[in-house]
Parts: structure tokens; sequence; C-alpha cells
């Protein structure tokens, strides 16, 4: 009847949300990524002068990590960063309401 009505309606547009949310989320979690990434470059071509100084740490290098991590690219949701593990717990939710109300339809 009308919980029949109700799914096949409104459950593709749950599925599509998710989906699109995790797509989201796994923006965010390479761009969570990038910092590490660049803090394994080395901008220069030679350390051996770094090395004879005594030099164990790139500034230059440090200031554009810290300024990636600072900035928290990624998305957002109501100033909370939407990561994977977040949709994760939507999907989780979602399957517990699908199984409660798929299981209830098939008593009926």
């Amino acid at each position: 009847g009308q919980m029949t009505s109700w799914l096949s309606r409104y459950y593709p547009l749950m599925i599509a949300f998710l989906y699109t949310m995790m797509r989201a989320a796994a923006v965010t979690e390479k761009a969570n990524r990038v910092a590490p990434l660049v803090n394994s470059w080395k901008f220069h071509k030679s350390h051996q002068e770094d090395d004879e100084r005594g030099v164990w740490m790139d500034y230059e290098r440090q200031y554009v990590v810290q300024y990636i991590s600072q900035s928290r690219a990624g998305f957002f949701i109501r100033g909370s960063q939407l990561t994977v593990p977040t949709v994760q717990k939507l999907l989780y939710y979602l399957g517990a309401v699908s199984f409660a109300l798929f299981s209830r339809l098939s008593a009926v």
C-alpha cells in the first residue's frame, strides 16, 4: 500500500543522495592526502649542502605543508568535514532502516 509506494518513490533518491555524498567524501579524503604528499617532495636539487650545514628540515616546504593542512580543503556540511566514515555511518543507518521496512513488508 502506502509504504511500498513511498519506498518506490523515495528509496532511489536516498540511494542517489548517499552515492553523491560518498563521492564528495572521497574528494575530501583525497584533499586530506595532499599535505603528506607535498611533505615527501624535495624542492632542492641537492640536499648535500644542507646535510653539510646540519639542516634537517626544509622550512619552505614546511610552510607549504602547514598552509595546505590549515586550509582544510574538502566538502563541509554545517561546519563538519564530510569524510568516508561519516557517510558509512549514514549507509549503515539506511541499511538498518531498510531491513526493518522490508521485513515489515514481507510480514504483511
